[in-house]
């Protein structure tokens, strides 16, 4: 497979055909390969988004006190708070949920206009759980959210 330069896309739907004829396992995997359906909300996410990494590891201790570790994984895990979205984010907002709930999996990408190497670092796929939309500001066009985003190992 030949390296492509990073460039712009759009249209209504996309093909794409790889053969591979010695792979003995039945599928492909392409990592960083992303397609699927985008949502930018029109003001960015809060300061209060979090992130936290959970780490784990087979510890074995010896009756001497030596420990032995066996590192396992390490998932990262964002909280994006939007305080601030628009009366036309919730219906994006509803879809998400829906696809959420439904087990499928989110690209999350902070600053989409970062340089590549700089959004391939901070971008997260995996599993959002949607919480609550509230309505903070009464009738004005602002809504609350925070999604939690556990990436997928």
């Amino acid at each position: 497979m030949r390296d492509c330069p990073p460039r712009a896309y759009s249209g209504d739907q996309m093909r794409l055909d790889i053969t591979d004829h010695d792979n003995p396992d039945g599928f492909l995997s392409i990592p960083l390969c992303y397609a699927g359906p985008l949502f930018q909300p029109a003001r960015n996410y809060a300061a209060a988004s979090t992130e936290n990494v959970s780490a784990t590891a087979l510890e074995t201790t010896t009756m001497a006190g030596a420990e032995f570790v066996a590192p396992q994984y390490v998932q990262r895990r964002l909280t994006i708070a939007h305080q601030s979205l628009g009366d036309d984010d919730v219906s994006a907002l509803r879809s998400l949920q829906i696809a959420a709930a439904s087990g499928a999996n989110t690209l999350f990408i902070p600053n989409p206009g970062a340089a590549p190497q700089n959004v391939t670092k901070a971008a997260l796929y995996g599993r959002a759980v949607m919480n609550e939309i509230s309505n903070p500001f009464g009738a004005a066009d602002r809504h609350a959210t925070t999604i939690d985003i556990k990436e997928r190992l």
